[in-house]
């Protein structure tokens, strides 16, 4: 046997490739390597001296993955055998994690969709999504009810293949008294759900060349082939403020109709039905770039996915200081 003294309190523990037990303290991780034989004898490492995970919030199924008093961090191994990288992959919204931290109460890998969530107490959520070892973005969700556990049901396959985790059903439990299944149907428990998603500018390869921007077409694809319509604005400001305004982008309120005043908002419809896969929208402006932001507001309206923008313009002179 072997006993090791950390002199830390011992947020969680992660099994990970490679036979190593990584040990989340309250300001450092370590790494415990071996299997306790003569010949490979238990040997504790330290790597990192400056923080450690948050209770509740470590995963391995993707790769190490845990919330940090420096944000979300991921670790990658590297070339020398049982050595890790840690990097910070949440910098955009540090500050909101930061404020949030203290409130984390549990998290989740979904595996199929390359995903690690991570939850808090006030019902924020943050999704943050992978394709391969490439981060793709982080998505906050808010829930309109608290979260204080969180549960997903995960089984390990066996193939010839190998062996590997399929994630199924997540839920969590709230202190309301109910347990909540998530990515179920298409509303909050029968009540509207708001999405929002903004693109960054679309300047075409020049930020000195103004456009008069003419026609947007969108291929979007949706579960099911369904028919439908969401709102859509552009804007088309970037880095200065002369350009016009399309929107006030403060969204930390909950948002609604009346406030963004959707009935001005341009209607995208989209169906399976269009022959080329694109739905079309005329748009009226004159800058270097343009971006894009969406609006859906339903409790029936299947997922959709923004595949593609192909943009009709027409160049004008540069930009004068």
């Amino acid at each position: 046997p072997a006993e090791f003294g950390t002199g830390d309190y011992i947020n969680g523990m992660l099994s990970v490739i490679g036979g190593v037990l990584l040990v989340f303290e309250q300001h450092s991780m370590r790494a415990l390597y071996g299997y306790g034989s003569e010949n490979d004898p238990w040997v504790m490492k330290k790597v990192a001296g400056k923080y450690g995970g948050l209770t509740g919030t470590m995963q391995g199924t993707l790769a190490p993955t845990f919330l940090s008093d420096q944000g979300i961090t991921l670790l990658s191994g590297t070339e020398k055998f049982g050595d890790f990288n840690d990097d910070v992959i949440s910098d955009n919204v540090h500050d909101e994690l930061m404020a949030l931290k203290d409130m984390a109460v549990g998290s989740v890998v979904i595996q199929g969709k390359g995903q690690y969530r991570l939850f808090f107490s006030n019902g924020t959520a943050y999704v943050v999504s992978f394709k391969g070892k490439e981060l793709r973005g982080i998505t906050k969700t808010s829930y309109p009810v608290s979260v204080a556990a969180v549960s997903n049901q995960a089984e390990r396959i066996q193939s010839p293949q190998g062996t590997f985790v399929r994630t199924g059903d997540v839920f969590f439990g709230s202190s309301n008294g109910f347990v909540y299944q998530l990515d179920t149907g298409h509303s909050h428990d029968d009540e509207e759900a708001v999405y929002i998603l903004g693109t960054p500018p679309l300047h075409l390869g020049s930020t000195r060349q103004n456009k008069r921007w003419r026609e947007a077409f969108f291929e979007i694809d949706v579960e099911g082939g369904e028919e439908g319509s969401l709102k859509m604005r552009p804007d088309f400001r970037l880095f200065r403020e002369d350009y016009p305004e399309a929107l006030d982008r403060d969204v930390d309120s909950p948002l609604s109709g009346g406030r963004y005043d959707l009935d001005n908002w341009d209607e995208v419809y989209y169906s399976s039905g269009y022959s080329d896969g694109q739905s079309p929208a005329r748009i009226d402006g004159t800058s270097p770039a343009v971006s894009f932001i969406f609006y859906l507001q339903s409790s029936t309206a299947a997922p959709i996915t923004i595949k593609s923008i192909t943009l009709r313009y027409a160049n004008r002179g540069e930009v004068k200081e």
